[in-house]
This record gives C-alpha cells, structure tokens and sequence, in this order.
C-alpha cells in the first residue's frame, strides 16, 4: 500500500531513468547503475522482512494478554502507523515547498495531476486492509502472515486479469496456482485445529486467521486500482502520492471504527472507541493502563522464536 508504501514505486522514484543515457555513456555508467538498483533490491528485501517481524512483535504487546479483560488496541495501531506516514511524507513535501523558489507551483502541479477522488479510493482500500490486517495479525502467527502475505501475488494476477486485461503466461499461472495450493495446506489445517481455541481479546483464533486472510484481497485489487490510475497520471512525486494516500488512508479509517463493535473485532462499543485510542496512545508510550496490558514488556529478538 501506498500507505504501508509500495516499495516498488518508491524505489522506481529514487533509480535514475533509462532514457537519461545515451549511447555515448561509458559502459562504466550502466554498470554502477545495476549495482545501486541491486543495492536497493537487496535493501528493500532486507527491510521488508524486517517489517515482518516488527510488525508481529509490535502486535504482540497491544494485545490483551488476559482474556478476561479484552481489548482492541489493534485499531489504534494501525491508524497511527499510518499517521506516521502522512507525517514523515509531508515533511519531505514541504521542505521542498519551503525550501524551493518554485515550490508552490511544483505544489500546485502535483496537485492537478493527481485526482484527490482516485487517491481516496486507494487510501479506503488500503486503509480496510490495515485494518484487517492490524485485527487479524494480533491473533495470527509471525510464520503464517509471512505464508499469507504472498497470496498477494496470485490475487494481484487475478484482478490484473478482470480489469487490466493482463494476461499471463501457463508458467506464471502454475506458479501462482502452486502459492495458493501451499497457502491452503499450511492454513486450513490449523483454522481446524484452533476452531475451540480462544486466544487474548476473547477472539477465536480461527477467526483471528481468517480475518489476515480477508485483508489480502482489498490489497492486492489496490495494486491494480494504482496500476491503472497512474498509467493515466504523470509527473507526481512519490513523496506527494504517499502523503495524500496516507492522508485519506487515516481519515476514511475512522469510518470503520463500527466494526469494532463485531465479536470477532474485539467486541467493542463504539462509544468507547475514543477511550480505546487514549489507551492505545498510552500503551504506546509503555505504560499499562488495564489488566492484561503489556505495554512496559521487552521485546525479545531470539532467532527460532515463535512469533
């Protein structure tokens, strides 16, 4: 997502572009250009794995570790995650804005080029996803987000295919094909097992993963809804795309606070929804504010450990 960021957008923006060569450049050029685009692959991979496991561990401590006491502080860690996205983008933004002679105009530009109402679209869809995923992901392993994650792929194909017209080759199909057979074995096994089982928050853990699962989809069609909107689009900033995407991301989020009050989302009246964030800002400060907080607890990196 835009808001979580779309690393492959990201590191497009930062390469320099093919057509700026001409056949006169050394070959010495083409050769440093490989390696910084391997270099930022190897780092983007690196620090998309990382996120992972962050992200679980960072669940880990918002939820209730007594069941007696639930709580869904899921929520407000996925709206001010992305708050510190709108943050970190916009500072980027204005610091050209300020900084440069043509910063208003610039400002103005990315402003005509870029349809606010196409960019709250893909800031709802990644918005549901977050909050799908922030839900889910408390109750789900580390090692099954990871396996559930790449179910993004046959997903992106398919969508790509109803509303892109993009077709795929029999060796694309198989691969894909072969992610979600290996999805499947590893999930609906454990689904069953953990049918009776009741993890922190009084959430099943079943419906716990099945919530994970569900976040895949509005994702995977956002990369599509991107795809084709930026082919009709040209000239926006990164940086700009992220802030306002982040922007709506946060603001339509709110609009799903109700379903909050759904059993399998924690159960929660959305009158107390207000007093859930205030909580949630406390746990983020580290300090407990309910039975079954754990908000001061360390957080241990072991290799092996289960997430």
């Amino acid at each position: 997502m835009f808001g979580g960021g779309n690393k492959r957008d990201k590191l497009e923006a930062l390469l320099p572009s093919q057509d700026a060569h001409t056949a006169d450049d050394p070959p010495a050029k083409d050769g440093a250009s490989t390696a910084r685009m391997a270099f930022f692959m190897t780092s983007s991979i690196i620090a998309s794995a990382l996120n992972t496991i962050t992200f679980k561990h960072m669940l880990n401590q918002y939820k209730s570790q007594d069941p007696a006491h639930p709580h869904n502080y899921e929520f407000f860690v996925n709206q001010w995650n992305v708050f510190l996205y709108v943050v970190l983008a916009s500072t980027v933004v204005l610091r050209r804005v300020i900084l440069r002679r043509s910063g208003r105009k610039w400002l103005e530009r990315q402003r005509h080029n870029l349809p606010q109402r196409k960019v709250a679209v893909m800031g709802f869809l990644d918005g549901f996803s977050g909050f799908l995923s922030a839900v889910g992901g408390a109750y789900t392993a580390g090692n099954m987000q990871t396996l559930l994650n790449q179910t993004i792929i046959p997903w992106t194909l398919i969508f790509s295919y109803l509303f892109l017209g993009t077709r795929y080759s029999s060796v694309q199909c198989v691969g894909a094909l072969s992610i979600m057979l290996g999805a499947a074995t590893a999930i609906v096994p454990q689904m069953l097992a953990g049918s009776n089982a009741t993890a922190g928050g009084g959430v099943h853990e079943w419906l716990g993963l099945a919530i994970f699962c569900c976040s895949v989809l509005p994702q995977s069609f956002s990369n599509v809804y991107k795809e084709r909107t930026m082919q009709s689009v040209g000239g926006v900033n990164v940086y700009f795309l992220t802030s306002c995407v982040s922007s709506w991301q946060v603001l339509l989020g709110f609009l799903l606070a109700p379903l909050l009050a759904l059993p399998g989302f924690g159960g929660i009246a959305l009158a107390q929804v207000p007093r859930q964030l205030l909580l949630g800002f406390r746990c983020f400060l580290g300090r407990d504010s309910q039975p079954g907080d754990a908000c001061g607890a360390l957080i241990e990196c072991r290799l092996g450990t289960r997430l």
